[in-house]
């Protein structure tokens, strides 16, 4: 596609999505965010999602920020406390709509998808301002984060997504990486029960364990095309090797510091998994 006719085409992605309204959005061609956090195995459900067509596959592009940024920019140019304008929704939907359309024309694919680390903050004024948007929430049990962050970062937390958790556990990893992944599964939860129509849970483990019907399962749920899917990873526990298997760093229950019991052990519940 030569350049006149990929920036025609943009344009015109751009103009539907920034037409598009709360009564009026496209689920079958809106985002969808895959919302989670560092060490949360976000990298596993792209590589699924990616063997869809329907879906141009992104990662940390700034986008969701950026809109969270722009209404605040907005907000003091109009003076307001409370919701934004509609001034100030319309031009950041513009702004969103005219750089997402550029990745689905340059992708071939009628539906973007982007996997942040964003707050709930950021991700509430994206809602906003892109209405219809899917939220997959990935979440991963603590011990799968507590293995993974040791062996990612074994010299020390400093500058790493643990590290402003760090200050109040001087010289505890464990504490730090239970106070990181408390904090981040919490508000992660929050979203979803204040938006839950726009929320669909996936958990690592079950990607993990089997990707295709992981994968599959919540395509399917998305309104996702699933017939032409791309060939998937064989599941962890096939690729793993027996003298890798229960090679993870183990967390030792005994250290975690108490008060933060009785909320992993809430959480864990609300994940469906046993304490």
């Amino acid at each position: 596609m030569d350049a006149s006719r990929s920036t025609a085409r943009a344009g015109r992605v751009a103009s539907g999505i920034a037409a598009a309204d709360s009564s009026g959005a496209d689920t079958e061609t809106s985002p969808v965010i895959v919302l989670t956090y560092p060490h949360a195995g976000a990298e596993l459900l792209a590589e699924g999602l990616a063997a869809s067509r329907a879906l141009a596959v992104t990662s940390a592009t700034g986008i969701l920020p950026l809109c969270h940024d722009a209404i605040a920019a907005w907000q003091e140019v109009d003076a307001r406390v409370g919701p934004p304008s509609s001034l100030a929704i319309k031009s950041v939907r513009t702004l969103a709509a005219t750089m997402i359309a550029a990745i689905q024309v340059r992708a071939g694919a009628p539906r973007w998808c982007e996997t942040s680390y964003s707050s709930p903050a950021a991700a509430m004024a994206f809602l906003r301002v892109v209405p219809g948007t899917t939220f997959l929430c990935l979440h991963r049990d603590l011990d799968g984060v507590f293995a993974e962050a040791l062996q990612t970062y074994p010299w020390g937390f400093g500058g790493t997504p643990f590290w402003p958790y760090a200050a109040d556990h001087p010289g505890d990893n464990v504490a730090t990486i239970v106070d990181y992944w408390v904090d981040r599964t919490q508000a992660l939860l929050e979203f979803e029960k204040i938006h839950p129509e726009s929320c669909v849970r996936v958990r690592y483990e079950d990607l993990a364990g089997d990707p295709k019907s992981a994968v599959t399962t919540t395509l399917k749920t998305i309104g996702v095309p699933t017939d032409d899917l791309q060939i998937f990873r064989q599941p962890v526990a096939e690729r793993d090797s027996v003298g890798q298997a229960g090679s993870d760093p183990q967390l030792p229950h005994d250290r975690i510091p108490p008060r933060l019991e009785d909320r992993i052990r809430e959480l864990r519940a609300e994940l469906g998994r046993a304490a």
